[in-house]
């Protein structure tokens, strides 16, 4: 049976949680972006998600078994896969 794991986002002065995004597995790494949204490597479901600042989602790509995943300053995304 496949378990799923949660991004949950929390508030760093009063440490109270601001979103929980339910749905992932084997989530290897998590950009922090400026604005507050995330980029997330869900390598048990060969996606990276993008969220915005509520934990909406933004964009999906599938790709296999995504490990890492870097903003780069042009504003494209690096994502190593193994």
């Amino acid at each position: 049976q496949e378990r799923a794991g949660n991004v949950v986002a929390i508030d760093r002065e009063s440490g109270q949680v601001k979103w929980t995004r339910e749905g992932f597995h084997n989530h290897y790494d998590v950009e922090v972006l400026e604005d507050g949204g995330l980029i997330v490597a869900d390598s048990g479901h060969d996606r990276v998600v993008w969220l915005d600042a509520a934990g909406q989602l933004v964009r999906e790509k599938s790709l296999p078994y995504p490990n890492t995943v870097t903003r780069l300053q042009n504003d494209h995304t690096l994502v190593t896969t193994y």
